[in-house]
């Protein structure tokens, strides 16, 4: 069983620092028993990174809201749908259920924001505003890296991932190696 602190431990070994902005995606099941619950990865995260931080989790939208008019449903299919579906509340709509139950747990911790688009990001911290403020319809994904202070932003930008493979592992990219880390979860936080 890992501690709050040995998980943030494990994320400053692999080289998160304070000041720094992480996108995640993992696995809890891959972290394994934490005490006082899977919240405490997001939260170890959080300390690793300070105030100064930022953190990044991608949500989206429960199925079929994004399937309208992309040409993959039938008409019938698509109208269907729209009798059907509830409104989308971007604040209250849960994650996409195959991004995992860490971004949903993220998303309605205190202090957490999402953007108001079905290609929902849910961030905390010092950059948060900035990564969600221009998200156009047009282009999902924002155009933050097309300004001066977006291109920096993403200098610092480090992805932490969970590898599907036959160990349990994070993998970072950082920007200053361009290289991808392989980290065993059991080694972030060293032996149980």
């Amino acid at each position: 069983m890992y501690s709050r602190d040995q998980l943030a431990a494990g994320f400053r070994a692999l080289g998160v620092r304070a000041g720094d902005t992480i996108m995640l995606h993992a696995s809890v099941r891959a972290v394994g028993r934490v005490a006082g619950g899977p919240d405490q990865i997001h939260l170890a995260l959080k300390d690793a990174l300070t105030p100064d931080g930022t953190l990044m989790m991608y949500a989206s939208c429960p199925e079929h809201y994004d399937e309208i008019g992309r040409g993959n449903l039938t008409a019938d299919e698509e109208r269907e749908l729209l009798e059907k579906l509830p409104p989308f509340d971007a604040a209250t709509a849960r994650s996409q259920r195959d991004n995992g139950a860490l971004v949903e747990l993220f998303r309605t911790w205190p202090g957490s924001i999402v953007n108001a688009h079905v290609a929902r990001f849910v961030v905390w911290g010092k950059q948060a505003q900035h990564l969600i403020a221009q998200q156009p319809w047009s282009y999902a994904f924002g155009h933050a890296c097309e300004t001066a202070e977006g291109a920096e932003l993403a200098e610092s930008l480090w992805f932490l991932l969970k590898r599907n493979s036959a160990f349990s592992a994070f993998s970072a990219v950082s920007p200053a190696t361009r290289r991808d880390l392989q980290t065993p979860a059991t080694s972030l936080v060293g032996d149980t």
